[in-house]
């Protein structure tokens, strides 16, 4: 396994464990690494990685449910990467997002859940297709951005 391969699977399973620590309820010992798929078990449903792609900037892993892809789900995980620079703050970062979202979506509506310094915790939902329903932890490690979503 080359080293790229590595660090890919290891940034995922350090998202979904983030996210699952401190947002949902998660059987940690139902997570298993199997030729750089990430499996878990979350709630008692089983998990497995839909779709992953990285490059140097920016990478990104979803999780569906066993039996459903990232073209038909009813739940997705989604873990990504950002290399923004050190001048970007997750403020900035969030106002940013929840602004550029307004703009395609009028009937959006967001609420911030938890706000420090370096984590964001927020929810938005379109309200002209309720099924667009999103709870997003942003974080700043570095000149990362870490971007968990269920």
């Amino acid at each position: 396994m080359n080293t790229k391969k590595v660090l890919r699977t290891i940034l995922g399973l350090l998202l979904v464990s983030s996210f699952l620590a401190s947002d949902v309820h998660a059987d940690s010992s139902a997570v298993q690494n199997s030729n750089s798929k990430i499996r878990f078990t979350m709630d008692g449903k089983n998990w497995k990685t839909g779709y992953e792609e990285y490059n140097d900037y920016m990478g990104i892993s979803e999780y569906v449910l066993e039996d459903e892809t990232v073209d038909d789900w009813t739940e997705l995980i989604t873990a990504m990467w950002i290399d923004v620079g050190p001048e970007v703050t997750v403020k900035n970062f969030v106002d940013s997002f929840i602004k550029s979202l307004k703009e395609k979506y009028p009937s959006l509506t967001s609420n911030i859940v938890e706000q420090g310094n370096i984590k964001i915790v927020f929810e938005w939902q379109n309200h002209a297709f309720p099924y667009q329903h999103e709870i997003k932890k942003i974080e700043k490690k570095g000149s990362l951005i870490l971007s968990t979503s269920y």
